[in-house]
């Protein structure tokens, strides 16, 4: 009976020996456990952290494009703005040299050398080849396809612009090239290519198109009124052979 009882309390002890160590590792897992969830909330928190901060790298980022295009957009604006200033003032400074060398040789043309027959002949031969290069493009209309005029209108407007901007003595100091051998040509002879003009309109009006009376009488005076005006302003350097011609 004795010896049961001693077995009985040895077991009671192992028993409670094994409930103890359970006890103490399971203890040991909560706190393992919870250290373990520490750690994960932490990295789940740098994770989140990590995450908005790329997010706001990537805003900056886009946000400094879009500031430096702007920039970029403006720079380019002002730089355009500035050259435009510079050729304004260069075109202003060149047509007054202009200017006060046609007022020079006005009065007092032996400053100039004269200009031979065959360098005359040979302005007047660019002259002419422009002037027959606008009559046909009336004798032809609508025969151009995409690259002339169609109308008569837009052909005369075509042939204005060009003469204008040769008669814009005091406001376009280097216009197109059609337009500066328009220029010479005047300052060689006024009168020969005022002449030459007035009789490439005279085509130029015979290619009106039909139409109803008040239309054809209109256009063509209307026209005819403009380019008198831009023939007279062009050739008023001199009404006959400015430069002397050996």
């Amino acid at each position: 009976m004795a010896k049961t009882y001693e077995g009985l309390a040895s077991l009671a002890r192992e028993t409670a020996d094994a409930t103890a160590a359970a006890a103490v590792m399971v203890g040991d897992a909560q706190k393992n456990a919870h250290v373990l969830k520490e750690i994960l909330e932490k990295l789940q928190c740098k994770a989140k952290a990590k995450k908005e901060s790329s997010k706001d790298e990537d805003d900056e980022a886009k946000d400094a494009d879009t500031s430096s295009d702007e920039e970029g957009a403006e720079t380019t604006e002002d730089r355009a703005c500035s050259n435009r200033r510079l050729l304004l003032k260069l075109n202003t400074e060149v047509l007054d040299l202009q200017k006060e060398m046609r007022n020079l040789i006005s009065s007092n043309p032996s400053l100039m050398p004269e200009v031979g027959v065959a360098q005359k002949e040979w302005i007047f031969r660019l002259a002419a080849e422009l002037i027959e290069q606008t009559k046909w493009k009336f004798t032809m209309l609508g025969l151009h396809g995409q690259h002339g005029p169609s109308t008569w209108d837009e052909a005369m407007q075509e042939t204005l612009y060009v003469l204008q901007a040769a008669a814009n003595w005091d406001g376009l100091a280097a216009p197109l090239f059609d337009a500066r051998i328009l220029r010479v040509a005047a300052l060689v002879d006024a009168n020969l290519l005022s002449k030459m003009l007035q009789d490439a309109f005279q085509v130029c009006e015979d290619s009106t198109p039909p139409g109803s009376a008040g239309d054809a009488d209109d256009r063509p005076s209307h026209a005819r009124q403009k380019y008198s005006e831009a023939v007279n302003l062009l050739c008023r350097h001199g009404t006959a052979e400015t430069v002397a011609v050996a």
